[in-house]
């Protein structure tokens, strides 16, 4: 082969783009069958931004045709990626997004299960968002304590100390505990 007709067959293989749903199809088995825990979250990251990335405009048929291959099949049961998503859910959701009438093959427990992980996102927001809210009133009091420590004692080092101490335990109290 010359070197001119090298050049125009790597340019061609360059020039093609791998579509979401083909990625897709070649990642979900490739987590499914990873066994490192770590190397798995990894893909399944990559996996989830594919699902993120086939809810933009184009190829709908053919993206629910392998959705819901997925889904039938029940490959992402049990994947999840570092920032704590569950593939599964990821999936209804992109299948709900391509609209009529591919999100009215969504099954039964697909959307019910989609329907309880929305649940429990929603209390974990609330629950962050309390928690921020009480990060206001901690600010206050560590504020407040310093400024009433150094006018006690006239010494600004007591109160910036008093105040780091309190600011601590504040913070310590803004932390989540376990068993939410």
């Amino acid at each position: 082969m010359r070197e001119g007709e090298r050049q125009r067959v790597v340019s061609a293989e360059e020039s093609y783009r791998e579509k979401p749903h083909e990625k897709l199809a070649r990642l979900v088995p490739h987590a499914a069958q990873e066994r490192d825990p770590d190397e798995q979250r990894r893909i399944t990251t990559e996996l989830i931004d594919t699902l993120v990335e086939m809810r933009a405009p184009g190829d709908e048929a053919e993206e629910a045709a392998v959705l819901l291959a997925h889904l039938d099949a029940k490959t992402l049961e049990y994947l999840i990626d570092e920032k704590g998503r569950r593939a599964r859910r990821e999936a209804v959701a992109t299948l709900l997004s391509l609209g009529f009438p591919h999100a009215l093959k969504v099954s039964p427990d697909d959307l019910e299960s989609y329907r309880i992980d929305e649940e429990s996102v929603g209390a974990q927001l609330l629950a962050s968002q309390e928690r921020w809210r009480s990060s206001g009133k901690a600010a206050f009091t560590v504020f407040a304590s310093g400024a009433l420590i150094s006018a006690m004692t006239r010494s600004l080092v007591w109160g910036a100390i008093a105040s780091a101490v309190v600011g601590f335990f504040a913070l310590v109290s803004l932390v989540p505990n376990s068993e939410e």
